[in-house]
């Protein structure tokens, strides 16, 4: 699949599924193989998916529940 980066290069990367677990979650998500030395990250798609948001402030993951809070 092609995709476009944010300096508007463009780079062409296999995708799949694949079951992750994150904290005793566990969610099947679409996943997008990188290079060998490219840094593993969670994406949207995954998080929304395990119902876990990102908490800039403390620099963690919650639960989305809690998201609606801050």
């Amino acid at each position: 699949m092609t995709f476009v980066l944010a300096g508007g290069g463009r780079i062409e990367r296999p995708i799949g599924e694949a079951r992750i677990r994150v904290g005793g979650r566990q969610a099947t998500t679409i996943v997008i193989f990188g290079d060998e030395e490219a840094m593993p990250l969670l994406g949207a798609y995954a998080l929304e998916g395990l119902g876990l948001a990102v908490d800039p402030v403390h620099r963690q993951l919650i639960e989305m529940e809690e998201a609606y809070l801050l």
